[in-house]
């Protein structure tokens, strides 16, 4: 007997331990995330001497791939700790770890 149709679409297919929530940040806070990211100061990534194709932004600590090793950066600004703590939330851990 053939295998039957289903009117749903199948759940995805996740890596061992990996999971998925579609609402651990809504929509509206999602935006407003958007709009203050879009803010940062993202600069290219730096790797002994050569630029990655990317752009990052650093918080806490930052590695100085020049020489000079781990460097103090800025701390999280405000408006990421409210994704941290849903982070947290859905991964049951506690903020201040991440």
């Amino acid at each position: 007997m053939p295998d039957q149709l289903s009117m749903f679409a199948p759940e995805p297919a996740l890596p061992d331990g990996f999971r998925y929530s579609a609402d651990v940040v809504s929509a509206g806070d999602e935006r407003a995330l958007l709009e203050q990211i879009r803010a940062l100061p993202f600069r290219e990534f730096e790797f002994h001497g050569y630029l990655g194709k990317r752009r990052v932004v650093s918080y806490g600590w930052h590695y100085d791939f020049t020489g000079r090793g781990l460097v103090k950066t800025d701390d999280i600004p405000p408006f990421l700790l409210s994704l941290r703590e849903s982070a947290a939330r859905f991964a049951g851990l506690d903020a201040a770890r991440l």
